[in-house]
């Protein structure tokens, strides 16, 4: 519950992305089990809070390192913030030092005031908040239009991962008041899921989804708490759904190939949308619970228009700063990679933030050269990565036990230990 800017930063001993946070110049498959632990752990804790990986997001496809021994290179240190607050990053580096070991990370956050932006709604009674929001016509939702909604356990993790601090709302009311009355907040919430859905509510002509722009940051937007609680819960359902979509293991002497974004527009992500939703009503496609509902409450949510003038176009660049925009972008790259590179044999999918990973194999190397050369899409980037990357998904692992020892005490002279005291 306390109020601020949340920053932590430190030696986490795990890559986020081992294809592009990871190289290993000998050639050896590693595959350190104590740092292949610990990333569901860090991964876990980004989500809960919203974290965002400062340097990598402001540095998208750059390979750079935190930490190096014998041959290896790693970016085990982070600088992590809420998602939120990431328009107050003014720099993320990694500098060069002489030591033998880490190179030092800094960041650079500024502290301008928002307390000109806010008005300072203080919330305190349910109906008091059901009154400043009657134009949501939530009177007229039935709670059994709620019941296969969203559930208590969603809504609350998503209260939880919002962070309070100063930033400004809308409607004036902060995530402090929806973390004290939780009780009454899990009902209101599922209401207004279930407007959406069904229709009765129009985020755009209600201006559900409307949103302030940061003055030191145009990309960034801030929203209303109700707002941010419904689309982090779609998030993660969809990020739990494009988890899923990796396809089988890293082939051996297989080619990492790296797809990013420069800028993809609001129609990109909504055509992406509509894709997914075809290949859901396929017969052979594999139906996940809730997931077409899903997808069609991510659009109502993202299609912001002028509420006095709905036949105005609709905003032409994703918000920063809403919990969806990150999870569709990724959704983007894995439909464009898919439709790149169909004509190959069977390339396996990794899903990222902001970046996904396509493992070629190598007589397919020319062709996906001459992909790349030829491509002229303004949106994305290709780059074919060079093969010591992304070696931890090798196939071929040490399976018995005895080796795997045998290689721990090995990497135990190439690796720090996972924590130091």
């Amino acid at each position: 519950m306390a109020t601020g800017l949340l920053v932590i930063g430190g030696d986490f001993n795990t890559v986020l992305n081992p294809f592009i946070d990871k190289k290993c110049n000998n050639n050896k498959v590693i595959n350190n089990r104590t740092q292949s632990k610990l990333l569901p752990c860090v991964e876990n804790f980004m989500k809960s809070l919203q974290l965002v990986d400062c340097w990598r997001r402001k540095n998208p496809v750059q390979q750079n390192y935190t930490f190096c021994r014998g041959e290896t290179s790693s970016r085990l240190d982070y600088f992590f913030i809420p998602e939120e607050c990431l328009w107050r990053v003014r720099s993320c580096d990694i500098n060069d030092s002489e030591r033998p070991d880490h190179q030092p990370l800094s960041l650079k956050i500024n502290n301008v005031s928002t307390d000109t932006l806010q008005e300072h709604l203080q919330m305190q009674p349910l109906s008091q908040l059901l009154g400043h929001k009657s134009h949501f016509g939530i009177d007229a939702l039935s709670v059994e239009e709620s019941s296969h909604a969203l559930s208590e356990v969603d809504i609350f993790l998503a209260v939880h991962s919002l962070q309070v601090s100063d930033t400004p709302r809308p409607d004036g009311i902060p995530v402090s008041f929806y973390k004290e009355n939780i009780q009454v907040t899990i009902p209101y919430i599922k209401l207004l899921y279930a407007g959406i859905y069904s229709g009765k509510l129009n985020c755009s002509e209600k201006r559900f989804n409307e949103s302030m722009k940061s003055p030191h940051d145009i990309s960034q937007h801030f929203f209303n708490v109700d707002y941010l609680i419904i689309a982090t819960v779609l998030a993660r359902r969809l990020e739990f759904f494009l988890e899923s979509q990796t396809e089988g293991r890293m082939p051996r002497d297989s080619n990492p190939v790296l797809i990013s974004s420069k800028v993809l527009s609001t129609q990109t992500l909504l055509d992406c949308i509509d894709e997914e939703l075809e290949r859901q009503r396929q017969p052979d496609s594999q139906l996940y619970p809730t997931l077409v509902q899903d997808f069609h409450a991510a659009k109502k949510l993202l299609v912001v228009r002028n509420a006095h003038d709905l036949s105005a176009e609709m905003d032409s660049l994703p918000r920063q700063g809403c919990p969806l925009t990150s999870v569709l972008i990724s959704l983007a790259l894995k439909s464009f990679a898919s439709k790149l590179f169909r004509n190959l044999g069977k390339p396996v999918f990794y899903v990222f933030k902001h970046s996904v990973i396509v493992c070629v194999l190598p007589e397919d190397l020319d062709q996906v050269r001459a992909i790349a050369r030829n491509s002229t899409d303004e949106q994305y980037d290709i780059v074919i990565l060079p093969r010591e990357n992304g070696e931890p998904l090798q196939e071929n692992n040490l399976d018995s036990e005895s080796e795997m020892e045998d290689w721990d005490r090995q990497m135990d002279e190439a690796e720090e230990p996972a924590f130091k005291m």
